[in-house]
C-alpha cells in the first residue's frame, strides 16, 4: 500500500521488508484490488526480498494480479532462482504456469488457465509433495487446474515480486497486489477466506478492541507484501 519511495513492508510477524527496484512507488502505486498495488512496467519494475529460507515443498503463494493488454513470456508472479527455480509464472499465451524442482519438468505443465487482460484475478499456487495445484478466482469463483508430481524441498533465498530472474525479459506487465507466501499448503476454503480480503496477519488484537495491553492471537504467512 505504499505511496512513495521503495521500501515495502511485510505484514507479518517476521518483519522482512522487500525493495522495489526499476521505478518508485510515488510512480508505480495505483489502486489495488484492497488498497494500493504496484504498477510494473514489464521492463525492469520487480520487487525483491531475501533470506526467506522456507526449505519445504510445502508452500502456499497467492497474489491479487491484473495483466495488461500484452504480456511477457515467462513473466514471474512470485518467484526464486536462488538454487532450484521455483515459483507462479505466466507461460508463452498468458496462461498460468509454475516451476518447482522435482521428478519431472514441472514447468512443461500448462494449467489452462488464463487471467483475462485488464481484469482484478486472484491467483494462487499449492505446493505438496505429490502435486501442484493452480487456483484463478476472477470473481465468478474458483477455478482449479491439479498437476500430479513429485516435488523436492526449495531454500526460497532472493524471491522476487513481478519478475522470474532467470531472464531480464521475464518482467510481469501489469499490476500486483497483496502478494503472499505461506508455508504451509492452504485448502480452497482458506483461499477464499484471503479472496473475501481475510487472512489477517498478526492481529493486535484481532478484533478491533481497544486499550489491549498486548496482542492475544498471532497467525502469520511467511511473506505478506504490500
Amino acid at each position: 500500500d505504499e505511496t512513495s519511495g521503495t521500501n515495502t513492508s511485510d505484514e507479518s510477524v517476521f518483519n522482512n521488508p522487500a525493495a522495489l527496484s526499476g521505478t518508485t512507488f510515488n510512480s508505480a502505486s495505483t489502486a489495488g484490488k484492497f488498497g494500493n498495488a504496484v504498477e510494473f512496467d514489464g521492463v525492469d519494475d520487480h520487487v525483491e526480498v531475501t533470506e526467506m529460507n522456507l526449505n519445504s515443498n510445502t508452500v502456499t503463494m497467492t497474489a491479487w494480479i491484473r495483466q495488461g493488454a500484452t504480456q511477457n513470456p515467462w513473466a514471474g508472479i512470485i518467484f526464486d532462482s536462488t538454487g532450484p527455480s521455483a515459483g507462479l509464472n505466466i507461460g508463452t499465451t498468458t496462461e498460468l504456469r509454475y516451476h518447482w524442482e522435482g521428478t519431472t519438468d514441472n514447468w512443461r505443465w500448462n494449467s489452462g488457465l488464463t487471467p483475462p487482460a485488464n481484469t482484478w484475478t486472484f491467483v494462487a499456487l499449492v505446493i505438496e509433495p505429490t502435486k501442484g495445484t493452480i487456483y484463478m478466482n476472477t470473481g465468478g469463483g474458483f477455478q482449479s487446474a491439479v498437476h500430479t508430481a513429485g516435488h523436492s524441498p526449495v531454500k526460497f533465498g532472493t524471491t522476487y515480486v513481478g519478475w522470474e530472474p532467470s531472464r531480464s525479459v521475464r518482467h510481469f506487465d501489469g499490476a500486483i497486489d497483496d502478494a503472499r507466501i505461506y508455508n504451509k499448503a492452504l485448502s480452497q476454503a482458506e483461499l477464499q477466506a484471503i479472496f473475501e480480503g481475510g487472512g489477517a496477519e498478526s492481529p493486535t488484537p484481532a478484533n478491533g478492541a481497544t486499550n489491549v495491553t498486548a496482542p492475544i492471537l498471532s497467525c502469520a504467512p511467511r511473506l505478506a507484501l504490500a
